[in-house]
């Protein structure tokens, strides 16, 4: 739009398909600020219980430790995570002037609590107050994201970045400008430099513009459009990435690190059955009492907001037991199966409603602001349907559902907003059916009545289906983390290693951390060869106690050579354990988490 002297003017907010650009009022504004502080205190906690205690934690976290001439960072760190990770963690701790047991984690605490606000602002900004305070509260109580954020692992910080690229390629679909497009670009390559998946907001984009394409049947520079975006997003990305790429040339190029990963793929309509039910086993043990409250909050904020602007100057009486009713439906199906399962089942309601919007309007002005409600859908019902069928076939690690949540949260305040009827569409659809209908005094006042019914309708439905179903096994909410640090302090601090000592940590590079950082001289080794390798002197080994059995029952011709010392017994958190042992396991037998690992010395 320009001006009569050629100037162009600012858009408005329905030009460039915001949801809301209006000033954030007092109560939002508290409202944000108390899912921020509630995210602060869920995730921080108690900061002594932190500690490196995951096995690429220690390798991302080593490059402060080991030596210039020995490389400057874990060997093959490559194999494990681009360089930029790794980086950053090093910058830390040279700022934070150590490597004291929390520090590795706050970069991690960061980006999680950075979520929230973000969360608060892409929401509000594709569908109002009301879906950014949703998305707000369910990413600030999400008790998945809050055992990683506190970590030293990539998960947290590349979910924040393919948050903000898919935001950025979102608005570039509906104003392509070499801003957006940079903007997504550079997201998406930090995301990339973060971690090997991070180019997802790529195909995110593509695919859910193209699934909006579809629906709406626009000309044909629509589909232009989208190949420029997606195109420029690639191009931008690829040289953010160049670093990593000419990074990886150390140990083979991108195609050795691919075959690699591989490895941990898997294949056929059983295998993603098996992965998709241990996922799903995983999220349920993450749904405690701090994510029931949350979702509780959801439900009662979310309508009671919702309504308020649609209905005021309605009952209030009407509002507040549909909220009440929305926060215990919320609260039972968090805390008895899973919040995660049903903000997809939301997401595809939200995205159903937006196109069955879209499909009844018939003035182009209502078409244009029906599709701009109905595009970011598209993309997120793409990110997470992407998702949910490729990460089933891979090993069932829980961090790797960090990457889905954001769709999920996004998807359920958006359909908080649907629901509720707070979106630009809805409210322009209720005026001019006031309108149409000022002759009919009580028109209104039955519009209000009849969604509140059908609200709480929905609720009762919800609530009891949520308490028919069982309870599940929970992960405590501040899980301590600090074993494997308490345990190598106390070995330091004993007599069993002599001043002289050298520790060989046989694929132990948790042990190795604390120790080399405890200043002992300490490396990490892969099998028995090294044996061979080491010099005369006090050598010692660390190897888990499963593999010194087995070393033992194979009668490995190394094991003559080792003379056990002392076994250090483990009860490491669930971010270790769900590596190692599947959640029906640890139902059954939660000693089966425990590990051990043995202390040997190395004899001529």
């Amino acid at each position: 739009m320009k001006l009569a002297n050629g100037r162009r003017a600012e858009p408005s907010a329905t030009e460039t398909g915001l949801g809301e650009r209006s000033r954030i009022g007092r109560s939002e504004f508290l409202i944000l600020l108390a899912a921020v502080l509630a995210g602060v205190i869920l995730r921080c906690g108690p900061l002594s219980r932190l500690a490196i205690e995951h096995f690429d934690e220690a390798v991302y976290a080593a490059n402060l430790l080991v030596p210039v001439e020995a490389g400057g960072q874990y060997p093959n760190r490559e194999f494990f995570a681009p360089y930029l990770w790794p980086l950053i963690l090093e910058w830390w701790s040279i700022v934070a002037g150590g490597t004291a047991n929390g520090l590795p984690m706050v970069p991690g605490l960061l980006c999680g609590i950075a979520m929230i606000p973000t969360m608060w602002w892409i929401a509000r900004t594709w569908y109002g107050t009301t879906a950014g305070l949703t998305a707000a509260w369910l990413s600030a109580t999400s008790g998945i994201h809050m055992a990683y954020s506190g970590t030293a692992l990539t998960d947290a910080p590349v979910a924040l970045a393919m948050v903000w690229a898919v935001c950025w390629g979102i608005l570039a679909l509906e104003r392509p400008t070499w801003r957006s497009i940079l903007l997504a670009g550079i997201f998406t390559g930090l995301g990339w430099s973060i971690k090997y998946s991070g180019w997802l907001p790529i195909a995110i984009v593509a695919a859910g513009g193209a699934l909006s394409l579809l629906l709406e049947r626009p000309r044909q520079d629509g589909w232009k459009t989208l190949l420029f975006v997606v195109g420029g997003m690639a191009a931008v990305a690829a040289l953010v990435w160049l670093p990593a790429w000419i990074d990886l040339q150390d140990v083979g190029g991108y195609s050795a690190v691919s075959a690699n990963h591989a490895g941990y793929a898997k294949s056929g309509v059983f295998a993603w059955g098996s992965g998709a039910w241990a996922q799903w086993s995983n999220l349920l043990s993450y749904n405690h009492w701090a994510a029931a409250i949350g979702a509780a909050i959801v439900g009662a904020l979310g309508i009671w907001w919702g309504t308020g602007h649609v209905l005021r100057p309605g009952p209030a009486k009407n509002r507040a037991v549909a909220a009440l009713w929305g926060a215990l439906a919320l609260f039972a199906q968090t805390y008895r199966i899973s919040l995660e399962f049903a903000l997809l089942v939301l997401l595809v309601f939200a995205w159903w409603l937006a196109r069955r919007n879209f499909n009844r309007c018939e003035a182009p002005e209502d078409r244009e602001l029906a599709a701009r409600e109905l595009r970011p859908l598209c993309c997120l019902l793409a990110w997470a349907g992407g998702l949910l069928l490729t990460l089933p076939l891979y090993a069932p690690y829980p961090r790797l559902t960090l990457s889905l949540l954001p769709a999920l949260w996004l998807g359920g305040g958006a359909w908080m907003a649907v629901f509720c009827g707070s979106t630009q569409y809805a409210r322009q659809r209720d005026s001019q059916l006031s309108t149409e209908e000022a002759a009919a005094s009580r028109a209104p006042e039955r519009v209000r009545l009849m969604r509140n019914v059908k609200m709480v309708g929905f609720w009762l439905v919800y609530l009891t289906v949520s308490i028919s179903l069982g309870t599940t096994w929970r992960w405590a909410l501040w899980e301590d983390r600090s074993t494997t640090a308490r345990a190598m302090e106390s070995l330091v601090q004993s007599n069993l290693l002599p001043s002289d000592s050298v520790v060989l940590c046989w694929d132990e590079p948790v042990a190795w951390y604390h120790l080399a950082r405890r200043g002992q001289l300490a490396t990490v080794i892969t099998g028995p060869r090294s044996f061979e390798q080491a010099a005369s002197g006090n050598f010692y080994v660390i190897v888990d106690e499963a593999k010194w059995q087995a070393l033992n029952e194979d009668r490995d011709p190394a094991s003559t050579s080792l003379q056990h010392v002392e076994t250090i017994e483990l009860h490491e958190s669930s971010i270790v354990q769900l590596d190692r042992v599947s959640m029906s396991v640890l139902k059954r037998n939660p000693s089966a988490g425990v590990r051990g690992l043995v202390l040997l010395r190395l004899s001529r």
